[in-house]
Order: C-alpha cells, then sequence, then structure tokens
C-alpha cells in the first residue's frame, strides 16, 4: 500500500490566457469566451494554458484512476468501510488481478495517453489514428508486464489479441441498448482543443472508433465538453449541466 499519493491542491495552478482573465467570473456568454479563446495569440495560448492544463489533467485522470481501478464494482457500504483515501486499495482478485500493481493506472489512463498523443500527431484526426494510439499504449502496458495487458480492457483486448476483428466489435457495442463506458473515460483531453467547433467532431470520432453508439457518442461529447466548460471557461459548476444537454440533446435522447 502507498500512503501519501495524491496531489496537494496548492500544486494546482492553472491559468487562462490575458484575454480571458480580463472577462468578469458573472459572465454566461460561453460563445464570446470560445471566440476569445481562438483569437489568443498561438504562443499565448500553447504557453500559458495547455501546458499546465494537460499537465495537472493528466495527473488527475491517472491518479483517480489509479485510486477507482481497485474499488470498482463494490458497493457504497464497503468502500466507506475500507477507503479513508490516503493509501490505495484493492478488491481485485483472480484474472481481474493478473498483472495488476496496487497503485497502478488502468486502460482509463491509458486510453487518455493514447488521445493525446493523437491529437499532438501531425496527421489528421480520425479513427485509424486513434485506433493506432490506442494499440500503442495497450502493446507499451504488456511490454512492462511480461505480456500481460493493464487492467480494464474490455472488448478492444479481443481485438489486440487477434481474437476478433475491430468491425465485429464496433457491431457489437453498437447494437447495445448501453454501450461501454471507453469513449467518456478518454475524452477529457478533446476538451482541451483550442478550436471548441471541433470538440463535438472530435468527440465523435472518439467514440466511433470502438462503440458507434449515439449513448457513447453523447458521453463522449458531455466529458470533452465538461472538461472545456470548467477547465477552459472557467465557468461556475452549476452552469455545467445545463451547458452538457445542449451540447448532446441532438445527439441522444
Amino acid at each position: 500500500m502507498k500512503d501519501n499519493v495524491f496531489i496537494p491542491s496548492n500544486s494546482i495552478n492553472l491559468q487562462l490566457p490575458t484575454s480571458l482573465q480580463s472577462i468578469p467570473r458573472n459572465t454566461k456568454d460561453v460563445k464570446e469566451k470560445n471566440t476569445l479563446v481562438r483569437s489568443s495569440s498561438p504562443v499565448e495560448y500553447i504557453d500559458r494554458l495547455p501546458q499546465e492544463v494537460f499537465i495537472n489533467t493528466l495527473f488527475g485522470v491517472a491518479i483517480g484512476d489509479a485510486f477507482g481501478v481497485g474499488i470498482e464494482m463494490q458497493s457504497m457500504g464497503w468502500i466507506k468501510a475500507r477507503v479513508n483515501f490516503t493509501r490505495y486499495v484493492s478488491a481485485l482478485e483472480g484474472k481481474r488481478a493478473l498483472g495488476y500493481t496496487i497503485g497502478d493506472y488502468s486502460d482509463d489512463a491509458s486510453d487518455t495517453k493514447a488521445v493525446i498523443k493523437a491529437l499532438m500527431d501531425s496527421r489528421p484526426f480520425s479513427a485509424d489514428l486513434l485506433l493506432e494510439k490506442i494499440s500503442g499504449e495497450y502493446e507499451a502496458g504488456k511490454a512492462k508486464r511480461n505480456g500481460v495487458p493493464r487492467a480494464g480492457f474490455g472488448s478492444i483486448k479481443d481485438v489486440f489479441e487477434g481474437c476478433k476483428t475491430i468491425d465485429a466489435v464496433r457491431e457489437e457495442q453498437g447494437k447495445r441498448a448501453y454501450p461501454g463506458n471507453a469513449p467518456a473515460m478518454r475524452a477529457v483531453p478533446i476538451g482541451l482543443i483550442p478550436d471548441d467547433s471541433k470538440i463535438n467532431p472530435y468527440a465523435i470520432i472518439n467514440a466511433d472508433v470502438t462503440h458507434p453508439h449515439p449513448k457513447a457518442r453523447a458521453a463522449s461529447i458531455g466529458v470533452a465538453r465538461a472538461a472545456h466548460f470548467m477547465l477552459v471557461l472557467k465557468e461556475e459548476p452549476r452552469d455545467l449541466i445545463p451547458y452538457i444537454i445542449g451540447q448532446v440533446k441532438e445527439i441522444d435522447e
């Protein structure tokens, strides 16, 4: 078990470009803020916003993932009795624990890294590119674990291990009443791209690479938009849900 593993809150210091800092906190015109984000000089935007936001957000994703993977699927009572947030706790047993080291992150952070690498690639963001990056992170995880992949990989594992085709997995996920959550759990970095007009299309690509389903697309957009709303626009949490509903209402009921 590892104690004191969390980053102190005072170590996180997110800054907006000067043009956005000048906007009053009570401003509710999201379109105006998005225009200012896109009109900020590229150097100012890249140097002052994404570097810190990406680093701190990736830490948050990895730490939250590493903490949550060991207690996933446990009841509220089980968690309340065993978790006090001072050390990692794991209930993983049998095959689910194979290759797992307590405090290690799972497919959630692995796929999030893949999205970041796809966004940073010089090639256009696409399903093929993202699948390539997800596969790369999957294989990198196996290489560090004597051939055993990180915990948490679902149907995509069958693709990478040669048991199914990606088309078969997409077809299966597309027919489910409720698809898997992979698109949502890796969508945060999409909300941090400078051009907000690309967030929804990229989030749909992120869903369709493995889960071409309206609910998966809506979830992917929702998480990406939440990241954009809170970390880029610095809006009020109370306004988050109405904002997300407005973004996904045409995607899924």
